[in-house]
């Protein structure tokens, strides 16, 4: 009997909870997106609605873990604006009416050092929770701006910025948020893993995620090599 691991998926209970949690993020666009479809909207509805479905359905599959998790090799990378945008269509699809969701995109292919199906659950988690928030808010703006930077003396980077007009986070638990396990939504409507995972995706690709001050509405700041 060969007790080989080679070939074996190697993930721990928290990053397979993690990943089923932002599997079932990405699961709901596409659930939105069959109702929408079945709902009799009209042609061109139903087109718009079947091309967020087909994209939605290669961001599932770019998420799902392979067999081989080798990564040994050059550092994967990713265009960060097509996946900002494509993230960003599907949110839109099933946010509320009350809810508006823009992307700011600066022209170009921005790629960044960071595996596309990492890149998504990072920007899926972040627009998400600021959908919610605004949501819970009876109502606002999401904004996901991406664009290149390069401060004095450093290595050229893409930074996100993910900002909604929502009731922000209250002072008293900003030094929480990303803490695994720790959500500020009711129980049963909250997992604690979206923030951590953010965190840890984007740590594990070289790059720094904030949560900017203030004190109304929420800024998240990513910044990740470039590619």
């Amino acid at each position: 009997m060969n007790d080989s691991n080679e070939g074996k998926l190697k993930m721990t209970p928290a990053d397979a909870m993690a990943l089923a949690h932002d599997v079932n993020n990405v699961a709901q666009i596409l659930t939105g997106c069959l109702a929408l479809y079945g709902g009799g909207a009209a042609t061109d509805e139903r087109e718009r609605v079947a091309t967020i479905a087909v994209d939605t359905l290669r961001r599932l599959n770019a998420l799902l873990p392979r067999v081989d998790t080798n990564r040994a090799g050059p550092t994967a990378t990713c265009d960060a604006a097509r996946i900002t945008r494509s993230v960003v269509n599907g949110q839109r699809s099933t946010a509320p009416d009350t809810v508006t969701l823009e992307a700011t995109v600066q022209e170009g292919e921005h790629r960044v050092q960071m595996p596309e199906s990492e890149l998504d659950r990072v920007i899926t988690n972040l627009t998400r929770n600021a959908v919610q928030a605004v949501a819970a808010n009876d109502g606002g703006r999401v904004t996901v701006g991406l664009k290149p930077i390069r401060e004095t003396g450093g290595i050229p980077q893409v930074e996100l910025i993910v900002v909604d007009d929502g009731p922000g986070i209250p002072a008293r638990i900003r030094g929480r948020v990303f803490m695994e396990g720790f959500t500020t939504k009711s129980q049963g409507e909250g997992t604690g893993l979206g923030l951590a995972t953010v965190r840890r995706l984007v740590a594990d690709a070289g790059g720094t995620v904030t949560l900017a001050p203030g004190t109304r509405g929420t800024k998240f700041i990513v910044r990740l090599p470039a590619a």
